[in-house]
Formats: structure tokens, C-alpha cells, sequence
């Protein structure tokens, strides 16, 4: 679990450079854009865990 929990610290800290870097260059004009950059972010972890929870939770049953 703790691993898990150190990937997606590393996960968000990408995230948020990305939209710094986006920022600059001009991509990115609004604090809100980033904003639902790092929701999506959120999103697709929550999604992806769910996912993991039921896969295993499959396999053991089996």
C-alpha cells in the first residue's frame, strides 16, 4: 500500500510540472485548465484502483 501511495504522490508531482511547463509556454491560460488537468488525474487513479480492487477480488474467487 505504501508503494501505491508513493506512485501517486510521484503521479500528481508530474501532473503538476506538466502544467507549470504548460503554463509557460502558454498552452494552459487559466488556473482552472490546470485545475481539470489534475482532476482528470484524480479521476483516472480512482478509476484505475476500483478497478484493481475488483480484478483481485475476481481472482480470489477463483
Amino acid at each position: 500500500m505504501k508503494k501505491i501511495i508513493q506512485q501517486i504522490l510521484i503521479t500528481v508531482v508530474i501532473v503538476s510540472i506538466l502544467c507549470l511547463l504548460f503554463w509557460k509556454i502558454g498552452w494552459l491560460t487559466s488556473a482552472r485548465e490546470a485545475g481539470v488537468m489534475l482532476m482528470i488525474t484524480a479521476v483516472v487513479i480512482a478509476v484505475d484502483l476500483a478497478v484493481s480492487f475488483v480484478w483481485k477480488k475476481i481472482q480470489n474467487q477463483k
